[in-house]
């Protein structure tokens, strides 16, 4: 596989056709946006030099009786990674494998013939030490935290004047940044990756931090038509609830 690249900016040419179907096809474009993706997508990580997943996949390891094991994991997989819980163009979708596949796998991988790329990762059985509870934050990870809630709160406030002042459009950049530098803070709280985009803050497993403010949230960067007072009373609340730098752990 040769994984040099042109500098064309192929990618540019990808979002120039989805933006002429979604304009003239737009039924036809949604439906499929719903449905998501068919076929697994595999492109080319320059850095590792080698073949990666499009999608995130949520890998399960059980002992003995996947299949089984799969059955009853769909609906709780439905219930968070379903339509209208994510990007349905990056879809999450649900593996379960027994841990005899596990370890053959593991060792292809220290072997160099296929990579990974894990984006979170939480051991659900057993707990080590008995104590479920994560360990507290350091100081520093506070700070930082902190600092990404104040900002945020910022955003939001200049987002509120500019709404309040009858400028709902000159606040959408504002709040969209609030939603990020808030998910930013969520992500640092809960030991997760941080998000480089506000719509990348509210993707598994970051979206369950969100809470009752997730679905909000969504709605205001699907819809640019979307009133701007809802997302930043939510927001709003849910920077007043972590006050004090004690974050809400996520359900589950």
């Amino acid at each position: 596989m040769d994984f040099r690249i042109n500098g064309l900016g192929t990618c540019k040419h990808v979002e120039a056709v989805l933006q002429y179907l979604e304009a003239r096809f737009k039924r036809l474009f949604q439906s499929a946006a719903r449905q998501g993706p068919s076929r697994i997508d595999l492109i080319s990580d320059v850095s590792r030099g080698t073949l990666r997943l499009l999608h995130s996949v949520l890998y399960v390891v059980v002992d003995g009786g996947a299949a089984g094991r799969r059955t009853d994991l769909e609906a709780l997989h439905a219930e968070y990674f379903g339509p209208g819980q994510g990007d349905p163009l990056a879809p999450v979708r649900l593996e379960v494998v027994d841990r005899v596949t596990d370890e053959a796998l593991q060792r292809l991988m220290a072997a160099g013939l296929i990579a990974t790329t894990t984006r979170a990762s939480r051991p659900l059985f057993p707990v080590e030490d008995g104590d479920a509870s994560a360990p507290p934050l350091s100081p520093a990870e506070r700070e930082k935290a902190g600092a990404y809630r104040e900002q945020a709160a910022r955003k939001l406030k200049m987002a509120r004047l500019l709404g309040e002042g009858g400028l709902p459009e000159e606040a959408r950049p504002a709040l969209v940044e609030s939603v990020l530098l808030l998910g930013r803070a969520l992500a640092v709280e809960h030991r997760l990756p941080g998000p480089d985009s506000a719509a990348a803050a509210l993707l598994p497993p970051l979206s369950l931090c969100w809470q009752e403010s997730l679905m909000a949230a969504r709605s205001y960067l699907e819809d640019a038509a979307s009133p701007w007072a809802p997302l930043a009373e939510t927001l709003a609340r849910r920077l007043e609830a972590s006050r004090g730098g004690v974050p809400h752990p996520p359900p589950g």
